[in-house]
């Protein structure tokens, strides 16, 4: 009897240490996020584009910088880059798209890209390498399309959330 109880208590109490663990290993991280916030200006980052080339934010100041969040698998996002590109090409001199892609492998976004763009446009850097991180963390987006207009001093004009039909001049 004593031995039954002894056993009883023993499992109890590996329950609840077995408990705990779960609750300390479920327990979301605690981490600082940046949000871009209108009229501030962005806190530098780096990043590599999926050429291999190193970049920092602060590389593109003195042109609008658009920071657009994307995926191959998103069906807004999908339909409204063809007119992102067109857009990019059209304004060359003065604009940076920074497109992170957050395509987990790489081959389904080249997949998109040689399908649906001719030529990504020397003013169009695509990122596939930690842009997830770099969308949550920097930004706080968690949804796709999303896109964030930055003024030549390095400041946010706007930040467009969902796709957007009508890239022009008006964006900047």
């Amino acid at each position: 009897m004593i031995r039954n109880l002894m056993i009883v208590v023993g499992v109890c109490i590996i329950c609840v240490l077995l408990g705990y663990a779960l609750v300390a290993i479920m327990k979301p991280q605690s981490h600082t996020i940046t949000v871009a916030k209108q009229g501030q200006p962005m806190a530098d980052f780096s990043f590599t584009d999926i050429d291999g080339n190193d970049h920092d934010f602060t590389d593109f100041k003195g042109r609008h910088v658009l920071v657009h969040f994307w995926a191959s698998w998103c069906a807004p996002c999908v339909a409204e880059f063809p007119d992102l590109v067109k857009m990019a090409e059209k304004n060359a001199d003065n604009v940076v798209v920074l497109a992170f892609s957050w395509d987990k492998k790489k081959e389904p976004m080249d997949r998109f890209l040689s399908k649906n763009v001719k030529n990504i446009p020397n003013n169009m850097i695509i990122i596939q390498k930690d842009s997830q991180k770099i969308a949550q963390d920097m930004f706080g987006t968690f949804q796709l399309p999303e896109t964030y207009v930055y003024l030549p001093d390095g400041t946010l004009k706007s930040k467009i959330v969902g796709a957007y039909a009508e890239w022009d001049d008006e964006v900047f």
